[in-house]
């Protein structure tokens, strides 16, 4: 009786209803519309968050819990599956005992676990092709009211950059990093979805647009660089030794250019409309590592360092000469906040699912299953001179976690079921 009721309920499709609330939490955490209310004298509010706005994530959680519970039988044994995010999370919430604000530590801790459990609720409830169609409207919607916003000047911004544009964002590059997202999406929705054709092709076009006008040259750079992967994607599929080969000559190019910006940086960093400092940032990086080095091995807690005035995060901005939001580096961030212990679980964590995400596309090379390959590949780019990965309600650790844990999920199904067809129309 109860392996048919369980059967029963596992087999009930998402109602419209429950796919655009997956759709609205999915733009929520891009951080949509925030710049409507968005005060200047509290940016660096040590207490953070919009008013209402904790509400609203407390009963988005609320309702992911009840929508685990009704459609993912198993959910918690999935959850635990996955070491290194668990620990990740873990960590997060006992860093309280050793952070100078614990109740901030707390509560954005508990952020990060509950967008966990959305992760691991979309991993379960939607395949990778059907996440990419929930991810394509998304980005649409961001898209057409980004270009609502730019034309008529609605919302305010963090920055103070002329001629730059911000859309339903808060920072330039917030909508730069956003659209590089929406870009990937719309490029394999048609590749896996022929009969959306003309909405990815439109999508593709104009979040290019949004990033060019952004002029966020993080997120230009980090998206031609995932997209030039292109190439290596076939022999992926077809051959590992043919993979590396095309790998290494790749990595052989880029070592080419790497060697030539490093002796030639002035002109490089002027050729993008940058300085050599690269806008500031490597002032912040150095303040920020001798910062870090005061508490090397489990940082100073969880979210307590960034605090503006209020924070050790003074210190950095005294030296760097500059009102910091964070490292700008996703890894140097996470060693403020959790030591050396939290970089260890993430970077083992991010090559094991990496692996595993190359696994998964090796089995059942579709396009669909391109998309882990993608999205981690922008995210450690991103993550280069941006900290875009441990943040509670962000859509970077949402989108990390439900890919995570829908490749496990994946690769015990076709280890059930070997014998499984490739789909050839989404055949790569």
């Amino acid at each position: 009786m109860n392996g048919s009721a369980s059967t029963t309920q596992a087999l009930i499709a998402p109602s419209i209803v429950e796919k655009a609330f997956t759709v609205s939490v999915l733009l929520l955490s891009t951080g949509a519309f925030m710049n409507l209310f968005l005060a200047r004298e509290n940016l660096f509010d040590p207490g953070a968050g919009l008013p209402g706005m904790q509400w609203v994530w407390s009963l988005i959680y609320i309702v992911t819990l009840f929508l685990l519970v009704r459609h993912c039988n198993g959910f918690i044994q999935v959850l635990l599956k996955e070491r290194w995010i668990v620990l990740l999370v873990i960590l997060a919430l006992v860093s309280v005992a050793w952070s100078s604000v614990p109740w901030i530590t707390l509560r954005r801790g508990v952020a990060l676990a509950a967008t966990c459990l959305f992760g691991v609720y979309l991993a379960m409830r939607y395949s990778f092709r059907e996440q990419l169609k929930l991810l394509a409207v998304m980005s649409g919607i961001a898209v057409i009211f980004s270009f609502v916003f730019g034309v008529l000047g609605w919302g305010a911004s963090v920055d103070e950059v002329e001629g730059v544009w911000y859309g339903i964002y808060g920072q330039k590059n917030s909508l730069g990093i956003i659209m590089a997202i929406g870009a990937l999406v719309f490029f394999l929705l048609y590749k896996t979805d022929a009969q959306y054709k003309w909405f990815a092709h439109s999508g593709l076009f104009f979040s290019g647009i949004l990033i060019l006008l952004s002029r966020s040259m993080s997120a230009l750079l980090s998206l031609l660089f995932v997209l030039a992967l292109l190439p290596l994607v076939r022999p992926l599929s077809r051959s590992i030794r043919k993979a590396v080969a095309a790998f290494g000559f790749a990595a052989a190019i880029a070592a080419a250019g790497l060697y030539w910006i490093a002796t030639h940086l002035t002109e490089a960093t002027e050729a993008l409309g940058r300085d050599a400092t690269l806008t500031g940032r490597v002032q912040l990086w150095v303040a920020s590592f001798f910062q870090a080095l005061e508490r090397p091995w489990l940082g100073y807690g969880y979210n307590s360092f960034w605090l503006g005035t209020e924070g050790p995060s003074l210190t950095v901005w005294q030296v760097a000469g500059w009102a910091a939001p964070s490292g700008h580096n996703g890894l140097l961030d996470i060693w403020l906040d959790m030591g050396l212990v939290g970089v260890a679980f993430a970077v083992l964590g991010f090559a094991l699912y990496f692996r595993r995400s190359v696994a998964l596309f090796r089995q059942r090379p579709v396009w669909s299953n391109a998309w882990p390959l993608f999205f981690l590949a922008y995210l450690f780019l991103i993550n280069l001179t941006a900290s875009e990965f441990l943040t509670g309600n962000g859509i970077f650790w949402l989108l990390y976690t439900s890919i995570v844990y829908r490749v496990s999920l994946q690769l015990a199904q076709l280890n059930r079921r070997p014998e499984q067809v490739r789909p050839a129309a989404q055949r790569v």
